[in-house]
């Protein structure tokens, strides 16, 4: 990775919806270039995620936030980690705001197929 990596956690938590629990794998990658910059997953276990690539600086606050709401039900870990790492190598390169084409790639990267509707049970 062009960026290195400063740090990485890795959690499982619940959650709690109307009385039903729900388990969650937690991901967070912060890099060391540009400084302030961090990815979180959030992947809930019916596949639905939670991406957020973001920027802050000291004194100056937020400098791009880019959350995105997945479907991953057709993507198996390997892939997965395919396109984290694609995240990093086309991520922002220098501090300051997402410039437009570099929003398109990620979210290019984290395109996927529509689910299938459900079948009804009979």
């Amino acid at each position: 990775m062009r960026h290195g990596m400063r740090s990485l956690t890795l959690g499982r938590g619940i959650d709690e919806r109307d009385g039903v629990r729900f388990e969650r794998l937690d991901f967070e990658l912060r890099l060391g270039l540009p400084h302030g910059t961090a990815l979180r997953l959030t992947v809930w276990e019916d596949s639905q995620s939670w991406l957020c690539l973001r920027q802050h600086q000291k004194k100056v606050g937020w400098t791009f936030k880019l959350e995105l709401q997945l479907d991953l039900w057709d993507l198996n870990g390997p892939e997965i980690v395919r396109r984290i790492e694609a995240t990093v190598t086309h991520g922002p390169s220098k501090v300051g705001p997402l410039d437009p084409h570099t929003e398109g790639s990620i979210r290019a990267i984290w395109s996927s197929k529509q689910r299938p509707p459900r079948k009804k049970r009979k």
